[in-house]
């Protein structure tokens, strides 16, 4: 069962990690492979998702595998599939906010330390079980928007949606151990 699980996820996610194409990014991805998995949870979607031939996971040998599951048994190993595409999903989606602020700090755009130590507050006010994880991300979307106030917010929403969707898979312990990985002091330094 968890093998099963582990190699679709990773075979899911070494198949669209390339990020991004065009205007499909990761967590676009991972948010149409869950969609994907709530209106076809068949052994031919997990095919469709982590397939690969060359490790012997072929469409043939996961049907087989499903199979061998009880019913009980198959909802959690979707849960669990859907659970490990939404945290690849979140991570790439937080890995570029860090991109961003990275390139704010090295440029040593006016303001930027004061933002970059706004969000880091809230990324620890939710760590420290303060603020919800859509209470978050509101707060980085809103902080961006006033750091930005000559773009077109509007385009900060699709983004902060698709995580907060990816979200929903994913329990509060994974979502605090994400955001304290990615948003440790050493990582905006």
């Amino acid at each position: 069962m968890n093998v099963l699980k582990q190699k679709i996820v990773e075979n899911w996610y070494r198949e669209n990690a390339a990020w991004p194409e065009g205007d499909i990014m990761p967590w676009d991805k991972a948010n149409e492979a869950i969609e994907l998995l709530e209106q076809s949870p068949e052994p031919e979607t997990l095919a469709k998702l982590g397939a690969d031939p060359s490790e012997g996971l072929t469409s043939r040998a996961i049907a087989q595998l499903w199979d061998k599951l009880d019913e009980n048994q198959q909802k959690r190993v979707l849960r669990s599939i859907k659970r490990g595409i939404a945290l690849y999903g979140l991570e790439d989606f937080f890995n570029a906010l860090l991109n961003t602020f990275h390139t704010l700090l090295s440029l040593r755009k006016e303001g930027s330390d004061v933002l970059v130590k706004q969000i880091l507050k809230k990324a620890y006010e939710f760590i420290d079980g303060k603020i919800s994880f859509d209470d978050l991300l509101n707060s980085i979307a809103g902080l961006l928007a006033q750091y930005y106030p000559d773009i077109d917010t509007s385009g900060l929403s699709k983004p902060f949606t698709e995580a907060k969707t990816l979200s929903y898979y994913v329990n509060r312990r994974d979502l605090q151990k994400l955001v304290t990985k990615l948003f440790s002091l050493s990582s905006l330094s």
